[in-house]
């Protein structure tokens, strides 16, 4: 079983739907994604700016994919078929241990969620989730 077909057993999503990503910069976001619209002179918004002030931070933007993004974000299971790269979660966090761990990467890194299983509340404890989780 690899970590993704695991991951998406849990959260109980199927192992086509990507899982999101964690990017160094923004260099590394436009390497994986489209990116975020420039704008117009026509009043389109230049959402690109806007995304610049806030990041770092905790945020995830679900952006078309291009075809730089691993094949390891979108594979099926343990099966060598891969998913259609559509669409990505993109996150660029502002923790400094995440932040140091990624510039030591040529990639991003594969990253997830995760939720009581039982209710709509985050997991936050590493050691919460070991407990919970490690089962499965």
């Amino acid at each position: 079983m690899t970590l993704l077909s695991a991951s998406a057993g849990i959260k109980g999503i199927v192992n086509s739907k990507p899982l999101s990503i964690l990017c160094r910069s923004l260099r590394d976001i436009d390497t994986y994604t489209t990116g975020f619209p420039l704008g117009t002179n026509q009043g389109q918004a230049n959402i690109f700016r806007a995304v610049k002030r806030i990041l770092p931070g905790p945020y995830t933007f679900i952006l078309p994919a291009t075809k730089e993004l691993p094949k390891q974000c979108i594979k099926h299971g343990s099966s060598t078929r891969y998913a259609k790269r559509r669409q990505v979660g993109v996150r660029m966090p502002d923790d400094p241990i995440c932040q140091a761990i990624l510039q030591n990467l040529e990639e991003p890194l594969i990253c997830t969620s995760v939720k009581y299983l039982a209710e709509d509340e985050w997991i936050l404890d590493p050691v919460t989730i070991a407990d919970i989780y490690e089962p499965l």
